[in-house]
């Protein structure tokens, strides 16, 4: 238990980071940076070029505030994404909050002509309907950096719940289960090999066949700032 994170995630969640203090969203120009870079990376590893172009929808869990949901559109361009995030009530020094950035990029994308949304909600919480996931076509959940333990999820002010990465794939094979004509993966990025073992054995405990990538740290050292190396695990439900 840690009291303490509940508080705070309740006072930027529920409480407080509900009030608005600036008018409008940030200001956002989309540019490529080392994440982005890190991002289309990891996606180019994890994916076949021809797989990336016949991605119909994108579901990005744990969004944070947006910033790569530039890097998803352009890694697969035909795409509809969807970013969500629950801790979307932290807020930065200058009164903007997570949700309004998250907003604001998905808004420059829009303009770009792209179908983009961001969304400040717990995705378990979240229905096939409510997302508008499509009845056919190919669904790819990604999951960058996921909880898989608790000490992380509590050191970030996240209750404890949200580590309960058995949980998280229950949800995402229940969107899967509500869209049975669909094509739906999962994508879960994770850094080091004991996190690695703790999502595969979850996955290989509900009979879910994995196929995995591992990219190791120098490859991607100057653009993301790990000091491990990445294990992509991609299964189909």
């Amino acid at each position: 238990m840690n009291p303490w994170g509940e508080f705070q995630f309740s006072l930027r969640n529920r409480l407080l980071g509900r009030f608005r203090l600036r008018r409008g969203l940030p200001r956002i120009e989309i540019s490529e940076s080392p994440e982005h870079r890190f991002y289309e990376l990891i996606l180019a590893r994890a994916f076949t070029r021809a797989e990336l172009e016949s991605v119909d929808t994108v579901l990005d869990v744990g969004s944070r505030n947006g910033s790569y949901l530039p890097a998803l559109a352009r890694s697969c361009p035909r795409a509809r994404i969807i970013g969500v995030e629950l801790d979307g009530g932290r807020r930065y020094w200058n009164g903007f909050r997570r949700a309004d950035f998250g907003e604001a990029y998905a808004k420059v994308l829009r303009e770009e002509g792209r179908d983009a949304e961001y969304h400040w909600a717990d995705f378990r919480e979240l229905s096939a309907n409510t997302l508008k996931l499509p009845a056919q076509g190919a669904v790819v959940a990604s999951l960058f950096y996921p909880f898989v333990s608790v000490d992380p999820c509590i050191s970030w002010g996240l209750p404890a719940q949200y580590a309960d990465f058995n949980l998280v794939l229950q949800s995402l094979r229940t969107l899967a289960g509500a869209i049975p004509e669909a094509s739906f993966q999962i994508l879960s990025i994770h850094q080091g090999e004991w996190e690695r073992n703790q999502a595969r054995s979850i996955y290989e405990s509900a009979d879910l066949e994995c196929f995995e990538v591992r990219v190791n740290r120098p490859e991607f050292a100057s653009l993301w700032p790990s000091e491990h190396d990445a294990f992509l695990i991609r299964v189909r439900i």
